[in-house]
């Protein structure tokens, strides 16, 4: 019986230290894993933050530019009211589009952004 386990030995030495290091390589890359994770979390944490103040941007300047709209049609409305001539009416009608136009712009310039006439894009100003 002493014979049998001096043999077995050597091989239960074997697997205990095969076992061993593939524990260990299982732990460092499960470590590895983990970091990783934590570091997308994090990354993702701050697109997340950009994303939601730039959203929290755009839903506030879509307000603003809505209300500047209503503003100036309510505008519009008052002045065609006022107008003593259908003459008056229709120079009112003719440049109620431009002066929509120019209310607009105005709020863009005064809420920060501003147009590349050449691209066609808004810039943050």
């Amino acid at each position: 019986m002493e014979q049998q386990k001096t043999s077995t030995d050597p091989l239960a030495a074997n697997l205990r230290e095969t076992v061993g290091t593939g524990a260990r390589q299982v732990k460092e890359s499960t470590q590895a894993v983990l970091e990783a994770s934590r570091a997308m979390t994090d990354a993702y944490t701050q697109a997340v933050d950009v994303l939601r103040a730039r959203v929290d941007q755009i839903f506030r300047a879509s307000v603003a530019l809505m209300e500047a709209g209503m503003n100036a049609n309510c505008d519009h409305l008052n002045r065609l009211v006022e107008a003593r001539s259908l003459q008056e009416v229709a120079r009112l009608q003719m440049l109620w589009s431009a002066n929509h136009t120019l209310t607009i712009l105005q709020e863009f310039k005064k809420i920060g952004l501003t147009g590349d006439a050449e691209s066609g894009k808004t810039k943050q100003g």
